[in-house]
């Protein structure tokens, strides 16, 4: 009997912190845009999870997902709920498969769910919220654009398995060009990722075009993982790498109510950091790739006393962070 009742109070225990999660979970719809205008009855379901403690929030998480799949539920995860209390965040997740045609659209397809959200959760500052921007796959892709087109929004972002497709807009000027180097992310291949478009090679070839331009990232690859963002410890990396970006470039201050007025983000120097070795590939843009350098024990050291080729070389903002590297 005492077992049973014991038992009882836990399961009862859970559903009632099941419950208090789920009714900080809110759910609307926002409508998509193609190449800048909206297209009718075309709506996407988005899920947004914030801590009931935190009036005004000072940044949203935005997980993107791959083709194919769902990252709505993602607000309503334990431990996911936990890292955004832990930096005062939002958490924003969709079921919306992002075609080509829509990379350019990724700007205000995010505002008109933020600014969604904002009405459905009564935190009215999220308008203006900024973002870290994290995904797989295709999700992996948007993280990376999202940065591209809105530097002055960009907290940080973690790339699983993506590439950046805006590259050859890139070259002529995208806006986000002359923000490169005041956004820390992390971009994460898996070493044995069949996927011929996201594959190590092709992720390097993106990584080293944003280094040339000063771009404050690392590449980091996972050993013996494929291309799902459950594979290995994406999710560990990507937690880490938050909340550095939001140690970096985060005020500390919430976000205005005022529409259109961007939170102003702290910046930072390339100098300041530490360089790193990595792994490199050769290969091409299908599912071939060889790996031409693994090293054992990586260089790491300030970005003045590097003697390695820091053109290609991984970005860290410290010490503590190239060790761990």
């Amino acid at each position: 009997m005492k077992k049973f009742l014991q038992s009882s109070l836990l399961f009862a225990l859970f559903l009632s912190s099941a419950n208090l999660a789920l009714s900080q979970v809110y759910t609307f719809n926002a409508t998509l845009r193609v190449n800048g205008n909206p297209t009718p009855n075309q709506l996407v379901e988005f899920q947004i999870y914030v801590p009931e403690e935190v009036t005004q929030p000072l940044g949203v998480i935005v997980f993107s997902n791959g083709s194919g799949e769902d990252r709505r539920y993602m607000g309503a995860v334990g431990w996911i709920q936990s890292w955004a209390r832990s930096l005062g965040y939002a958490v924003l997740g969709s079921n919306w498969s992002i075609p080509d045609d829509l990379m350019n659209s990724t700007r205000q397809n995010l505002q008109d769910a933020l600014n969604q959200a904002a009405t459905t959760t009564g935190r009215s500052n999220l308008i203006n919220a900024p973002i870290f921007a994290l995904g797989n796959s295709f999700g992996g892709i948007f993280s990376l654009h999202f940065p591209l087109q809105n530097p002055e929004r960009t907290l940080g972002f973690a790339a699983s398995k993506g590439v950046d497709l805006l590259e050859t807009y890139a070259q002529t000027g995208v806006p986000g060009l002359t923000g490169w180097n005041q956004i820390f992310g992390v971009w994460n291949p898996g070493e044995v990722d069949g996927n011929s478009a996201v594959h190590p090679y092709a992720v390097q070839q993106s990584f080293q075009l944003w280094r040339t331009k000063n771009a404050t990232t690392a590449f980091v690859l996972e050993y013996n993982t494929g291309h799902f963002d459950m594979d290995g410890q994406f999710y560990d990396l990507a937690f880490m790498t938050s909340a550095v970006a939001h140690a970096l470039r985060h005020p500390g201050t919430p976000p205005s109510s005022t529409p259109n007025t961007t939170l102003s983000l702290s910046n930072f120097t390339l100098s300041s950091g530490w360089y790193a070795e990595r792994p490199t590939f050769t290969g091409n843009f299908v599912a071939t790739w060889n790996m031409t350098y693994r090293p054992t024990w990586p260089q790491i050291a300030p970005v003045a006393n590097f003697t390695g080729n820091a053109s290609i070389a991984s970005w860290l903002p410290n010490e503590l962070m190239a060790r761990v590297y």
